[in-house]
């Protein structure tokens, strides 16, 4: 039973799978192994690329939070005599 990596629209892999059957889709480049370690790589050529990492975008509130969070850290310790 053949193994297969499936493509998204930016040609990135983004699963793979094995069938009963062959499959002809342009979307779906034929494996030898059922290989996860392809999933985010894009193909193109023949050849699999690993995608650049995408730093994520800070999120306010949790930085909100932790920013709160230290500063109750801060007060908790001079409460104490920490500090």
């Amino acid at each position: 039973m053949p193994y297969y990596a499936e493509l998204d629209e930016n040609s990135a892999c983004k699963a793979v799978t094995q069938t009963h059957g062959e499959v002809k889709a342009a979307s779906m480049i034929e494996l030898k192994s059922l290989d996860i370690s392809l999933l985010g790589q894009t193909y193109a050529d023949g050849v699999w690329t690993l995608a650049a990492a995408v730093k994520p975008e800070p999120d306010p509130v949790q930085e909100g939070m932790l920013t709160i969070m230290g500063a109750l850290a801060d007060m908790y310790e001079r409460m104490i005599g920490g500090v």
